[in-house]
């Protein structure tokens, strides 16, 4: 080997690795995570609910952007409305939440390197929602990471729904034993 086709040879060697190390490495298939928690349950019928979702960006060199989920509320928990307005740009600029017919869905968000995000959906639970543990599962959250589809898992909590809590007032009137007497209440015997 001469001296030329050495020095073209470790040129050659050099670009290979140097191209190596700058290329975008792949996002890892975990990179992306959502968690989401009813944050004030247990919730009588005709109370409110909060409901928190956190999506967290474990990458530490890429953005993840066009992060998407979607919640399907349980059928069986029929009524289920929001209480509150949906929060603006929720998971980063230009990022939209929608809910429709028992659906909520996110679209649009964006976190930085090893970012995270966290939003809150306030619920309104029917009057007539029968007491019981209501599953909750999202689907699973899409994004894109260093120019890869990514798909992180979905997440899940549990509603609990209590009986709605009677007063001894109500009790009381119900069994026809109150009577009003010069401005007060007596309970007969």
């Amino acid at each position: 080997m001469n001296h030329v086709t050495f020095r073209y040879a470790l040129c050659l060697t050099i670009a290979v690795l140097v191209l190596a190390c700058a290329a975008p490495r792949p996002a890892a298939a975990d990179s992306l995570t959502l968690t989401k928690e009813f944050t004030d349950d247990p919730v009588a019928p005709g109370g409110e609910v909060t409901l928190e979702f956190s999506l967290t960006n474990l990458d530490r060199d890429f953005p993840a952007t066009d992060i998407s989920f979607t919640d399907v509320f349980d059928p069986a928990l029929l009524g289920l409305s929001l209480a509150a307005p949906l929060p603006n740009n929720p998971v980063g600029p230009g990022s939209t939440l929608f809910w429709l017919a028992d659906v909520l869905t996110l679209t649009g968000g964006q976190l930085g390197p090893e970012d995270s995000a966290s939003f809150s959906v306030i619920l309104h639970v029917p009057f007539g929602a029968t007491p019981g543990h209501y599953d909750n599962i999202t689907g699973e959250v899409t994004a894109e990471v260093a120019g890869s589809f990514v798909l992180g898992d979905p997440a899940a909590d549990t509603l609990h729904v209590i009986p709605e809590p009677a007063t001894m007032a109500i009790l009381l009137a119900a069994m026809g034993v109150l009577r009003r007497r010069r401005g007060g209440i007596r309970v007969n015997s």
